[in-house]
């Protein structure tokens, strides 16, 4: 089945020709966005169209679902996931595009917090229009399905995860156990013990969860002593956080802060946690789903715990009896001296446990997430669509 997608550039062309259209009164931005799937129809029949909304520069997205609406585009199933349905712009509520499509909700990261806290994602409020759910794992499935209270049309699969897919490819390839042998090289001439650690810390720093406030100064300090390289990924919202909401920085601070990590390491702002994870050899991260996907990757991974009175569920202390606990600066600073005096044979201790975790905590069908989503909506198909 031909798939096209409609890019960055795509969406960028688009709005260039709109401005023109605008000022000669001539189309609308449905018209012109939709000229795309006009021109994909005279030659396919048969046609997946695959059409992502995200936030970039000048805010094309968010124009673009203003000006398009589920009508415009007349699919049978739409897919979302964050934001939840009162962020969006109001034709994109989930109630308008349910009376066009069918609703199918694919998860926003990885849920691993305690379960007392507010269970938003999976809330029977932001469910209420949806006809699929499709989970990542046994766990998540049953954590949604007890907050539905009444009666919907929600169906919840587990179908795994194309993240958690790409994780286990990385980490099962070749590529990945030459980098983890060959890890230590790259900066053996000027120290022959400096290792490259990656850190990603959540953005609410204010947040018991985060530790950004607690370890980065900490990380920087050892950066500058020559023991590592610190990579430094930060969330897409951790500036404004930071700078303009809660003030915990100035611009010039900020400035100064990511001109030390450049100096000390790399200020990592890839669009792929791969590839930041193929340039480090120790990833660090507090309670988020970059712990969860720092795990998969096959990288050794620590945790730097931020609440010490209940913070994870027991599906996510499991994953983390294969990483590191840090409770204190005093433990991050031991598990980074051990990483540089044996890389290998520290990794181990908790590599050896990472396939009965695999086994226990993870769903991988046998033709991956994409193919399983794809059979249960073809299914679905085959009886709505006669």
């Amino acid at each position: 089945m031909h798939c096209p997608v409609i890019t960055k550039e795509d969406l960028d062309r688009v709005c260039a020709e709109l401005r023109i259209n605008q000022e000669q009164k001539h189309k609308s931005y449905a018209q012109v966005i939709n000229s795309l799937f006009s021109q994909s129809l005279q030659t396919q029949t048969n046609l997946l169209c695959i059409l992502g909304f995200d936030k970039w520069e000048e805010n094309h997205a968010f124009n673009a679902m203003t000006y398009l609406t589920p009508s415009d585009c007349m699919a049978h199933y739409c897919f979302t996931t964050r934001p939840y349905s009162g962020l969006r712009p109001e034709t994109w509520h989930s109630r308008h595009i349910a009376i066009i499509s069918k609703l199918c909700y694919v998860e926003y990261g990885v849920y691993a917090f305690e379960l007392h806290d507010d269970v938003c994602a999976y809330s029977e409020d932001n469910l209420r229009y949806y006809d699929y759910l499709f989970s990542p794992t046994t766990f998540h499935a049953q954590v949604a399905g007890a907050q539905q209270k009444n009666k919907s049309l929600l169906t919840i699969k587990v179908t795994g995860c194309a993240r958690f897919d790409e994780l286990i490819a990385y980490a099962n390839s070749a590529q990945t156990i030459q980098q983890h042998q060959a890890s230590l090289k790259p900066d053996s001439v000027r120290c022959p013990h400096r290792i490259r650690v990656l850190y990603m810390p959540r953005w609410g720093v204010k947040e018991t969860h985060s530790t950004f406030l607690s370890y980065t100064k900490l990380l920087l300090l050892e950066a500058k002593a020559s023991r590592i390289l610190l990579h430094f990924r930060p969330h897409p919202n951790l500036h404004d956080y930071v700078v303009h909401n809660q003030k915990i920085m100035t611009q010039a601070q900020w400035d100064s802060f990511k001109n030390d990590v450049q100096q000390n390491g790399l200020w990592d702002e890839s669009p792929s946690i791969i590839e930041s994870f193929s340039r480090a050899d120790v990833l660090v991260s507090d309670t988020s789903s970059m712990l969860i996907y720092a795990f998969l990757s096959g990288k050794p991974t620590i945790y730097t715990q931020g609440d010490f009175r209940s913070e994870v569920n027991w599906w996510a202390l499991r994953v983390l009896q294969g990483c590191f606990i840090a409770s204190n600066a005093d433990d991050l600073l031991e598990f980074l001296a051990r990483f540089r005096d044996d890389y290998e044979a520290t990794f181990f201790t908790r590599f050896a446990l990472r396939d009965e975790i695999l086994k226990q905590n993870f769903y991988f069908p046998k033709n991956g997430s994409t193919n399983t989503i794809l059979s249960v909506l073809l299914e679905d198909m085959q009886k709505t669509y006669k």
